[in-house]
């Protein structure tokens, strides 16, 4: 991606449950494609830093999926190169649940929720966009 972007992008490599970026340091920061749904119990941390590196006033938006039917919140698809890929999905106790599961120093509300019915997936759901705005 460097050699793509040169001096366009500065990328950081860095561990999601310990951003190295300052308190405040954003107006905006993001976690797209179900990105959480990966993470799995680094999910809670991950969403406290993200809190915790978004100014006061700016906001968090996260791209989860949801499937209908699945009363386990996981699913498991195929990728492209034939790997056995496993994720968590979300609905709305799991969202508040995550939510409820905040550190007392991170604090945010969901704002919106937003599902973009989109492209047909192969392995189903649908995605949706919570955003919390940071008090």
């Amino acid at each position: 991606a460097r050699g793509r972007d040169g001096a366009l992008v500065d990328y950081v490599l860095g561990d999601a449950t310990a951003l190295p970026f300052a308190d405040g340091a954003f107006d905006i920061t993001c976690c797209l494609e179900n990105g959480f749904g990966v993470l799995f119990a680094h999910a809670p941390p991950t969403l406290a830093q993200m809190i915790r590196v978004t100014r006061a006033g700016g906001r968090v938006i996260v791209g989860l999926r949801e499937q209908a039917g699945r009363p386990d919140n996981f699913h498991l698809y195929n990728t492209r190169n034939g790997l056995m890929s496993v994720a968590r999905t979300f609905d709305a106790a799991s969202v508040r649940a995550l939510l409820d599961g905040l550190p007392a120093v991170a604090s945010g509300r969901i704002a919106r929720r937003e599902d973009i019915a989109g492209a047909p997936r192969p392995w189903g759901g649908e995605t949706f966009y919570v955003e919390l705005l940071v008090a």
